[in-house]
């Protein structure tokens, strides 16, 4: 999320009317009404909630309305901020990296992405590294605040996407003839699909006549480099930037390392929560102390986003992702209710997002559509109610233009495969076969 500055109702309405929008339309974009936009502007009187809802609203529009030049030639390379709604987007996305809703902050993570820039601002024309760490630390939020960095300073930067991916000459020639500071961030680096990616890009960097080339590679573990390494030979070009001998590879430390950083993590994602949800920020739990359960980041937002059940015990870590799965069940009840569909379809759909789930989203409605229909449990499921659960999902979960995507942020997800295995035994069978 774009750092936000304090302005005065007059400067908002500068800035407004800069991007030719009127009142009613910024105030759809600020979630709030066009009169408080009015009070705002004409005589500055609002709350601090509704000033941080409007000072975020127009500085994410101007960010999302800057030209980024010369990516023209690098459709795969992608850097999407995507707008979070109350309305339309599940509880959980509040914790996805692209919404960006939490401000970047810590010590610790303030510091590592001082290192990464300074790396990329290094002598070096070509440079690679890896960070290794469990999912939940940061390592996605990490990698699009260096993006931002980079962007503000004329690079091209932004996370490599296998499926836009050019194949043949294009990549080469076009890295052939670039001459702007490039930097390259993969994501889930060991997949099967990004590795080859990986080999193509690190391979015609070699060639390229741009200042600076970055490329920064993200896991949970770091098992895949050696793959990595063995489909990259002996290039002595490589070699020279230390790639084909193993990236740098570094182990990304915990964001809130100490009781005091987390209370103030905590403070933090508490206090923008309330802010998007219209609610009173939960109280910091005295359970922060625990480093072992909220070493990870997101640990301690989910924590600031949901009350779970159990506050005590070995399991604390399972009880909040627990409270963030019954807010996802919630939001499934909500969106089934504004289609007029049944409550009876309920477990149906659950059942449905679990299925897709496992295999990590549907790039398309048919192919979720194919997966229901040679599901045991869901044959004799009457049509109208197959495309009603689909239509949910759709909104719920979009993926490209009309797939379903899986639950997120990957512990999410992760918890509810678990979840679903114990209480849909057929899910079990029906994975196997695949």
């Amino acid at each position: 999320m774009p750092t936000v500055e304090l302005i005065t109702g007059e400067q908002l309405q500068a800035r407004r009317e800069a991007l030719g929008l009127t009142q009613e339309a910024f105030a759809e974009l600020a979630g709030v009404s066009t009169k408080t936009v009015s009070n705002y502007e004409s005589k500055d009187l609002v709350s601090g909630r509704t000033r941080r809802l409007c000072e975020h609203a127009i500085t994410f529009e101007e960010e999302a309305r800057k030209p980024t030049s010369g990516t023209e030639d690098f459709p795969w390379l992608r850097l999407e901020t995507k707008r979070w709604s109350k309305d339309t987007c599940g509880p959980a996305s509040l914790l996805r990296p692209e919404f960006e809703i939490v401000p970047f902050h810590g010590t610790q993570r303030l510091s590592d992405l001082e290192s990464l820039s300074t790396w990329c601002k290094g002598d070096s024309k070509f440079s690679a590294r890896a960070y290794i760490a469990d999912g939940g630390f940061g390592k996605s939020r990490l990698a699009r605040e260096l993006c931002h960095w980079a962007r503000k300073r004329g690079w091209i930067a932004g996370f490599a996407e296998p499926e836009e991916f050019r194949s043949g000459q294009m990549l080469e020639s076009a890295l052939a003839a670039l001459k702007t500071p490039m930097l390259i961030v993969v994501d889930y680096a060991g997949d099967r699909e990004k590795v080859p990616m990986l080999e193509r890009i690190l391979k015609a960097s070699g060639d390229c006549k741009a200042p600076r080339i970055r490329v920064l590679m993200l896991d949970r573990d770091s098992l895949w480099l050696s793959r990595l390494e063995a489909l990259l030979g002996t290039d002595d070009r490589l070699a020279a930037g230390g790639v084909t001998r193993q990236p740098w590879k570094l182990d990304l430390k915990p964001a809130a390392p100490d009781e005091a950083e987390r209370k103030e993590t905590y403070k933090i994602a508490a206090t923008v929560f309330s802010d998007r949800l219209g609610s009173t920020p939960l109280v910091a739990p005295s359970d922060l102390a625990d480093g072992e359960v909220y070493q990870n980041l997101l640990m301690i937002h989910a924590r600031a986003l949901v009350s779970p059940k159990r506050k005590t015990g070995p399991s604390r870590d399972a009880s909040i992702l627990d409270a963030l799965l019954d807010r996802e069940r919630n939001y499934w009840r909500k969106r089934l209710d504004a289609i007029g569909g049944s409550r009876l379809l309920l477990s149906k759909l659950e059942e449905a997002e679990a299925l897709i789930n496992l295999r990590r989203g549907a790039k398309t409605a048919d192919a979720a559509r194919s997966w229901l229909i040679s599901y045991k449990p869901f044959r004799g499921l009457p049509q109208d109610s197959v495309e009603a659960i689909l239509s949910v999902l759709r909104e719920c979960y979009p993926l490209g233009t009309d797939g379903i995507g899986p639950l997120q942020p990957d512990l999410l997800r992760e918890h509810f495969r678990d979840v679903s295995f114990a209480k849909y035994p057929s899910l079990q069978r029906w994975i196997t076969k695949l």
